[in-house]
């Protein structure tokens, strides 16, 4: 998921804080990655930041 500080607040577009600065995470650029290509951990989000997520991600998956 890639973290952005620019769109619109929505359902689908949760924010959460990294480093300090909110941002809101783009749930519909959702994609697979090989766990190989990923780099070191930046940061992880809270269970309710991750909470959020999984909500946005169960509107635009259509799950909801």
């Amino acid at each position: 998921m890639k973290p952005c500080a620019d769109p619109r607040p929505a359902s689908f577009r949760p924010e959460i804080e990294l480093h300090g600065e909110t941002a809101r995470v783009l749930v519909k650029q959702v994609g697979a990655v090989d766990a190989g290509r990923l780099g070191e951990l930046v940061e992880r989000v809270s269970p309710e930041q991750q909470w959020g997520i999984d909500q946005a991600l169960m509107i635009v998956l259509g799950l909801r």
